[in-house]
């Protein structure tokens, strides 16, 4: 596979990093609009996603550039990309337990060829984890998705 030549080749990782703070900052922005407990969530993940994207960018772009490494191939990138779009694509239809149990199980097959045992008890743990963590133990109303 060809390697894609673009401004930032000698920093292939400022790209990906600027859509990913794209779509957390466009999280963040409609969470705002949400009513009361329905934004904390969102608000929540959103509001980290844009710092840790705000930090890699920092990070990205006082880093020496590597003149002397060749050019990251797009199609990875572009995998990854696909597989984040799946997420809130589930997540948006299913809600954040659903969605987020059916995400974790096909990236754990699909993506990282693991067991189906190993991909269905990973994702029933994290779903769980959601559950107990958020719903009981801070007493969040997590999103039910938009098919409910």
């Amino acid at each position: 596979m060809p390697a894609v030549d673009s401004r930032n080749s000698e920093r292939p990782d400022v790209g990906l990093t600027t859509v990913l703070l794209a779509v957390f900052a466009a999280m963040t922005w409609t969470a705002v609009g949400y009513p009361g407990a329905a934004r904390t969530f969102p608000l929540l993940v959103g509001g980290m996603g844009v710092a840790l994207c705000l930090a890699q960018l920092v990070r990205g772009l006082r880093a020496a550039p590597h003149r002397s490494r060749p050019a990251t191939p797009l199609r990875p990138h572009l995998v990854m990309l696909g597989w984040l779009l799946g997420a809130i694509v589930l997540v948006s239809a299913l809600g954040v337990l659903a969605g987020s149990l059916l995400f974790l199980f096909g990236f754990l097959r699909v993506r990282e060829r693991e067991s189906i045992a190993w991909a269905a008890a990973s994702a029933f743990a994290v779903a769980l984890l959601l559950h107990v963590v958020l719903e009981r133990g801070l007493g969040l109303v997590l999103y039910e998705g938009m098919l409910r």
